[in-house]
């Protein structure tokens, strides 16, 4: 269940379509899906509104409010296709809820990552490996260093840098994780549930690193309710489609504060009353 505090909404997000009626009908001409988004054109059966007006919602405000408060975040466990089969049928939702009418959660956001291996914790149920019993395995710089250093320079004659700034915004539409708020880690040393403190050798050749005797990393909050009694688990904020989610964000909500009303553009400064549009001629700074 959502956790108590973590403000998550049921209020309608935008005006309740009567497309309930039509359901059944949406439903009998889903069976055949090689013809079913012209055939509901054809029968004017079509809904480019979705009702969120009888299910839980989760939004990113909801999640900072129960990160601040409580230190852990909301999840999604609950969705309802019912009342949208015609909205699902034809229209992918924000949240990515109902994409898949079989697994209606499937890729959906705020919902827990999937593990491909079992969790490994020190205590068994929520502090990082090496955190309570540090001298059973090497630093984490000084696995980093030693594997992926080099003097050596990369040339290739097929890619540059934009390949891995795309694979990197893919990854960011597929994946997003709140953290626990930075200013809890402020000293070299492991806080409990919060904070890692990754040591740094006195022979480390990064000047700065050396400086701070330690790389101060805040951890990734986890879902409310574990790392109790059960193992911790961490929330994707994002679903789990390539649907431009770091753009116009994985909630109805959400996607209200950057896209206009009537069009669905992306909301745009105005100055002196117009709107500014970025041109080729102005200045790239």
């Amino acid at each position: 269940a959502i956790h108590p505090d973590s403000s998550s909404t049921s209020r309608p997000t935008s005006p309740r379509p009567r497309n309930n009626r039509n359901s059944g009908r949406c439903q009998e001409i889903l069976r055949d899906p090689l013809v079913a988004a012209e055939q509901m054109w054809k029968e004017h059966l079509v809904v480019s509104t979705e009702d969120n007006s009888n299910r839980r919602t989760v939004d990113l405000d909801g999640v900072i409010r129960s990160n601040l408060a409580s230190a852990c975040v909301p999840r999604m466990d609950e969705t309802s296709c019912e009342r949208n089969v015609c909205y699902n049928a034809y229209f992918r939702t924000m949240d990515g809820t109902c994409n898949n009418l079989q697994n209606p959660l499937r890729g959906a956001a705020y919902r827990p990552y999937t593990r491909l291996l079992p969790t490994v914790y020190d205590n068994e149920l929520s502090e990082p490996v090496a955190s309570l019993f540090p001298h059973l395995r090497p630093s984490p710089r000084e696995i980093t260093r030693h594997l992926t250093s080099s003097h050596a320079s990369v040339v290739s004659d097929d890619y540059n840098a934009l390949i891995m700034q795309f694979g990197q915004f893919i990854s960011h539409d597929m994946a997003k994780t709140t953290l626990i708020p930075s200013a809890k880690c402020n000293v070299c040393q492991n806080i409990t549930s919060r904070c890692m403190a990754v040591p740094i050798a006195k022979d480390d050749p990064n000047l700065g690193f050396r400086k701070n005797t330690c790389v101060r990393v805040s951890r990734s909050s986890p879902i409310c309710g574990s790392g109790n009694q059960k193992p911790r688990q961490q929330l994707n904020e994002n679903t789990g489609y390539i649907d431009a989610s770091p753009i116009y964000g994985s909630s109805v909500h959400d996607s209200a504060k950057f896209r206009q009303g009537k069009t669905g553009f992306l909301k745009l400064p105005a100055f002196n009353g117009m709107q500014r549009w970025v041109s080729r001629n102005q200045d790239k700074s």
